[in-house]
C-alpha cells in the first residue's frame, strides 16, 4: 500500500493548484506552471520506483512461542535483517487481542546504514490467562524523498501463552511452605506408612492392628508399632470445567473473575507445594467428557506440562458428567492416590450425581471435594439484618441451600469422602493446608 505524505500534499498545493488555476484562467505563465506540475508528478513516480523494494529488503524474526504471566510485563524480541544496508526508519505495528495491551500502537525503529541485524523489544502486558496468537504484523517506511509512505501487511504465526499469576497466593503461604526455613530443626515424621520406625507404649486411640503382640507379651504391657512417613505419594487435582465453573466471583477489591480462574490457580499452587514435598502431582480436567489427563510425576518439566494443560481451560456450556470422570479414574489409576475435586455441588442434581459416582473409587482412593461457599448459604438469621420482605426470602433460600450442603456433607462422609466449603480469597491457601494436614496424618 502506498500513501502520500504531508510533504507531497504540500508540494501539490504549492505547485499543482496554482498551475491549474493559471491554465484555467488563461493567464500568461500557465505553461511554465504546468511544466512544474509535470515535473512534480515525474519526481513522485520516480520516488515510488526507487523506494518500492525498501520493505522487501527487510526480514523479521520472532520467537517461536511467547510466554507471559497474567498482569506482568512481557516483551516481544524482534530481529530485523536488511539485505542492502541503508539508513532508514521502519514503522512496525501489531493488532493485539483485547486482553493484551501495549504502551504504544506503532514502534519506530532506526536502522543503521551498515550490514548486520538489530534486535529490539516490544513491551506488552497481558490481563487475562489463556491461549492467544498473532497472525500478522504491519510494517512501513518512507521513500527516499519522503513523498510516500510504503505499508505492508506481513503474515505471522506467533502463539502466546498467558499463564495465571500466583503472586497473591504465594504471599498467602509465606512462612508456611514457600519461604525457606533457615535454622529450622529437621526431624523425621512418623505416620501410618509401611516402613517400620520404632516401638512405643500403647496410647488410647491406637489401632489394635498396630499393636506388636510379641513385644506386648515380653513386656507384659501393650506396645504399639510406629512407621516412617511415606515420602512419595500421588496427588491429583480434578477440575470441573462445566457450566457452573463460569460463575463470576467478585473479590473484596472489586476484581471479578470466574470460579475456573480460582480452580486453576489453586491447582498450580498445590502442584508447587507437592513438588517441594517430594510427591507426584497430576491434573485431571473434565466437563461432559474427559478433557485433560496428566499422569502424576515430578520435576520442573512435569510441572510445566501440568501448567500447559490447565492455563487455557475455559468453562464449557454443558453439565458435569461425574460418572465419566470417575470411570476414567478407576481405569487409569491403579495406585492409591489423593484426589482433590474442585467443583460445584450446590445444585441438588449435581450433588446426587457426584455422591453416586464416587462410590466406584472411594474405597481405592482418598477423595476430597472442595466447593466455593455460596454467598448466601448459612443458618437462618445467623448473620446480617432483615430490613425488607425480600431479605426474609433471601435468608430462607440461603438456609435451604446450607441445609442441602450439610446433608450432602454427611452423605459423603459415610462414603469416606470429605466435603469442604472455601472462600475464594483463601481457596488456594486452604487447599494447601488440607493437603499438608492429610500428608502429616498419613491418611493415604
Amino acid at each position: 500500500m502506498i500513501i502520500p505524505t504531508n510533504r507531497l500534499l504540500i508540494c501539490f498545493a504549492l505547485i499543482g493548484v496554482p498551475a491549474l488555476t493559471l491554465m484555467g484562467a488563461g493567464i500568461p505563465g500557465g505553461a511554465v506552471a504546468l511544466m512544474a506540475l509535470g515535473g512534480l508528478v515525474l519526481i513522485s513516480i520516480a520516488d515510488v520506483f526507487w523506494g518500492s523494494d525498501a520493505l522487501r529488503e527487510l526480514s523479521f524474526s520472532f520467537p517461536k512461542k511467547l510466554r507471559l504471566t497474567e498482569e506482568s510485563a512481557g516483551e516481544i524480541k524482534i530481529r530485523i535483517d536488511q539485505s542492502r544496508p541503508h539508513q532508514r526508519t521502519v514503522l512496525i505495528a501489531f493488532l493485539f487481542p483485547e486482553t493484551i495491551t501495549s504502551e504504544r500502537d506503532i514502534e519506530a525503529v532506526q536502522l543503521p546504514g551498515e550490514t548486520g541485524a538489530i534486535t529490539f523489544s516490544w513491551l506488552i502486558r497481558a490481563h487475562r490467562r489463556g491461549s492467544f496468537s498473532l497472525s500478522e504484523f504491519y510494517t512501513g517506511c518512507l521513500t527516499p524523498l519522503k513523498l510516500w509512505t510504503l505499508r505492508r501487511r506481513n503474515p505471522l504465526d506467533l502463539p502466546i501463552s498467558v499463564y495465571p499469576s500466583l503472586h497473591a497466593e504465594r504471599r498467602g503461604l509465606e512462612g508456611l511452605i514457600m519461604r525457606g526455613r533457615e535454622g529450622a530443626l529437621l526431624r523425621r515424621q512418623l505416620g501410618q506408612g509401611r516402613e517400620f520406625e520404632k516401638l512405643r507404649e500403647y496410647a488410647p486411640g491406637d489401632s489394635y492392628a498396630d499393636i506388636h503382640w510379641k513385644a506386648t507379651a515380653r513386656r507384659a504391657r501393650p506396645v504399639t508399632k510406629l512407621y516412617q512417613i511415606e515420602r512419595t505419594q500421588e496427588v491429583y487435582v480434578v477440575l470441573d470445567t462445566s457450566r457452573l465453573s463460569a460463575r463470576p466471583v467478585t473479590s473484596k477489591s472489586g476484581i471479578t473473575s470466574s470460579c475456573m480462574d480460582h480452580y486453576i490457580k489453586a491447582a498450580l499452587l498445590l502442584g508447587l507445594v507437592a513438588q517441594r514435598q517430594k510427591d507426584h502431582f497430576g491434573v485431571i480436567a473434565f466437563s461432559d467428557r474427559l478433557q485433560r489427563f496428566v499422569r502424576a510425576g515430578s520435576g520442573l518439566r512435569h510441572y510445566h506440562a501440568c501448567r500447559d494443560a490447565l492455563f487455557g481451560l475455559e468453562a464449557q456450556p454443558v453439565a458435569a458428567n461425574f460418572q465419566e470422570v470417575t470411570s476414567q479414574i478407576r481405569l487409569r489409576l491403579r495406585k492409591r492416590a489423593l484426589l482433590i475435586f474442585l467443583t460445584n455441588l450446590d445444585e441438588p442434581t449435581l450433588a446426587e450425581a457426584f455422591s453416586h459416582s464416587v462410590e466406584i473409587i472411594c474405597r481405592q482412593h482418598l477423595i476430597i471435594a472442595n466447593i466455593l461457599s455460596p454467598p448466601e448459604a448459612g443458618p437462618l438469621f445467623s448473620a446480617g439484618t432483615i430490613e425488607t420482605e425480600a431479605d426474609i426470602y433471601r435468608k430462607l433460600a440461603g438456609h435451604q441451600q446450607w441445609q442441602q450442603l450439610a446433608e450432602l456433607q454427611h452423605s459423603l462422609h459415610q462414603r469416606n469422602v470429605q466435603l469442604f466449603q472455601m472462600q475464594e480469597a483463601h481457596m488456594a491457601v486452604t487447599l494447601v493446608e488440607k493437603y499438608l494436614e492429610i500428608k502429616q496424618s498419613q491418611r493415604l
